[in-house]
């Protein structure tokens, strides 16, 4: 024997020719109301300027914003602008220091340099204020691989604490 449920109270009694439920007392054969469809609107020639109108000033300023963004192809420093101050003239140390700071302005991100410890083998003193630095560094490229770069830098202390970058070469 088949159950019907109750619209209201939803207790599930037996289909025996009753017409109203013995709990509620309601009637078990009521059509529950329909939902009302809501009627599409058709957009007005006003709505769909101001949406074309809104979508060519989105458009425009994102292009404006690409444009601008700073570039990511890496810069060389000025030529005979000293860019580092240091408290030595003669210390290898300093050299490899202001060589490593050079190269990593050539970098694509320099955050993710990776230069090795020192190690005086590294650097050779040309004259009384030239010195070349051969070492390498590891960065990210602009895919973010880490790549290994070898550098030969040449670097020149100008005295009151400046040094120049007079050479710098990548393999």
């Amino acid at each position: 024997m088949s159950k019907i449920r109750c619209p209201i109270c939803q207790f599930k009694q037996p289909e025996d020719g009753r017409t109203t439920c013995e709990i509620c007392g309601a009637s078990l054969f009521q059509e529950k109301p329909k939902k009302e469809k809501k009627e599409r609107k058709e957009m007005t020639e006003a709505g769909k300027i101001a949406l074309g109108f809104s979508l060519v000033v989105f458009l425009v300023l994102g292009y404006t914003w690409y444009q601008n963004e700073p570039s990511k192809t890496p810069t060389a420093p000025p030529e005979n602008k000293p860019v580092y101050k240091t408290q030595t003239s003669n210390n290898q140390f300093v050299a490899y220091a202001m060589a490593t700071e050079f190269v990593e302005q050539m970098l694509l991100a320099p955050t993710t340099a990776d230069f090795p410890s020192f190690r005086s083998e590294a650097v050779q003193q040309v004259n009384y204020d030239t010195w070349i630095v051969n070492s390498y560094v590891d960065s990210q490229n602009a895919f973010g691989a880490m790549i290994r770069t070898h550098y030969r830098a040449k670097v020149m202390f100008l005295g009151d604490e400046r040094w120049k970058l007079l050479d710098l070469q990548t393999k």
